[in-house]
């Protein structure tokens, strides 16, 4: 059952600011979208403590809402499961677990070096500072499973090179994602095709 809505004010914030904080200070963003989720059960817990399960006599005043927030994480499975993404069991069954299997093959391939060797291999042919933005726009091309992963994989592969040729880090994340997220669009079997078939699927039936 989904849970009742609150009018959190400026705390509805915090669990995107966990997010997002937390994504680009450890690099992986599973990490931060995970405490980012915590979060919104700890924010819907401290605003519904009656509703998370904190007996009747400890909801008022500040020890309501602290034990509240600890009682909210009981929520976080409900909040995911009842996530409008979930909805539409179409989209469920095709899309998402598409998108599941590009994940597991981008994990592959990251594990057996073959993005890196693509990387290395493109980095071994450049000569001057236009070499190496031609690298970094054509790693951005060949490597387009996924927008967000193009530009946090192949952005920071190729710093080393372009920082090498005195190409500024603002050019170098252009060509990344200038290149990286058409192609990643275009393509079929990567997560914003298989997301793209999943909203044109939805708008034909």
């Amino acid at each position: 059952m989904a849970l009742d809505q609150i009018a959190a004010g400026p705390w509805s914030l915090v669990p995107a600011l966990l997010a997002i904080s937390l994504a680009w200070y450890t690099r992986d963003a599973l990490i931060g979208l995970f405490v980012g989720v915590v979060g919104a059960g700890v924010v819907y817990g401290a605003f519904q403590p009656g509703t998370v399960g904190v007996p009747e006599g400890l909801r008022a005043g500040a020890l309501g809402s602290l034990l509240g927030g600890l009682f909210g994480l009981k929520t976080v499975p409900t909040i995911v499961a009842t996530a409008p993404l979930f909805a539409d069991a179409w989209y469920v069954e095709n899309v998402l677990l598409a998108v599941f299997a590009i994940g597991g093959l981008i994990g592959l391939m990251i594990r057996s070096g073959a993005i890196q060797g693509v990387l290395e291999a493109l980095a071994a042919r450049a000569d001057d500072a236009a070499d190496a933005e031609k690298a970094a726009f054509l790693a951005g091309v060949l490597i387009h499973i996924d927008d967000y992963f193009n530009c946090l994989v192949v952005g920071s592969m190729m710093r080393p090179l372009t920082d090498r040729y005195d190409v500024s880090r603002a050019k170098l994340a252009y060509y990344v994602d200038s290149a990286g997220s058409p192609a990643a669009r275009l393509a079929f079997y990567s997560t914003w095709g298989a997301a793209l078939v999943g909203f044109i699927g939805a708008g034909l039936v």
